[in-house]
């Protein structure tokens, strides 16, 4: 009788083998239940999450992005005051400020700076004076910079059609037409300061935050907030 060789007998698998086969058969049926997709219920869950996400989120960008906008108009007419302090001391004449021509409350702003031909006021303001600075910040401006509104203006003839804030070479700033301050706001405000309240604007909606521009007798200029400018009307003389 031929008796068989070693190799030949058949050994019972070792607890190692089965154990790998377990686990690759496991394996096998987890890819099987991972390849059937995204069921509907799944599917309305996750876009009903996004738009509570979306929710939350867009609001508060819109405002974000109304106060970046606001803020930087602000900054461009505290440019616009600085670059009219500095020239007119330097150069020794007479720089005009205007903020819309209209002078009417809620008006999209467009700055312009003009220098004149001598120290007083008249040679800044129309003909002979010469353009040194413009922003545009209506609808449609060239530059494509949102609309930005003059809510307000303190004191009321700041509200004269055509007033001009004038920067003298000694740095008062009067007004383009008198050269006389500015009335003073209310009592125990001092008189020459001007305020100009800004925030940007969706059509005739304020978007994000209002912000207020004062420009001092002195010349110096800031970024302000809080001021209630329909009681820092003065006298309007």
């Amino acid at each position: 009788m031929t008796g068989r060789r070693p190799s030949d007998r058949t050994e019972p698998a070792a607890p190692a083998t089965v154990a790998l086969s377990l686990s690759h058969a496991v394996a096998a049926a987890a890819g099987a239940r991972g390849q059937r997709g995204t069921s509907l219920i799944e599917l309305m869950i996750g876009l009903v999450v996004l738009m509570v996400v979306m929710g939350v989120a867009l609001p508060n960008a819109a405002t974000l992005i109304g106060r970046f906008f606001t803020r930087s108009g602000a900054e461009d007419l505290l440019y616009a005051a600085d670059l009219a302090r500095s020239r007119a001391r330097a150069q020794r004449l007479a720089y005009s400020l205007s903020v819309g021509g209209l002078g009417v409350d809620g008006e999209l702003m467009n700055i312009t700076v003009r220098r004149g031909t001598s120290s007083a006021c008249s040679s800044a303001i129309g003909g002979g004076s010469t353009v040194a600075y413009t922003s545009d910040w209506g609808k449609n401006n060239p530059r494509g910079n949102p609309d930005i509104a003059v809510l307000r203006r303190a004191p009321k003839e700041l509200g004269n059609s055509g007033m001009t804030v004038c920067f003298k070479p000694d740095g008062r700033v009067v007004r383009g037409d008198t050269e006389m301050p500015f009335s003073p706001p209310a009592p125990g405000f001092l008189a020459g300061d001007c305020y100009f309240e800004l925030t940007r604007v969706h059509g005739t909606t304020p978007v994000g935050d209002i912000l207020q521009v004062q420009i001092g007798y002195n010349g110096s200029s800031a970024l302000t907030h809080g001021h209630n400018l329909g009681a820092l009307q003065g006298s309007g003389g």
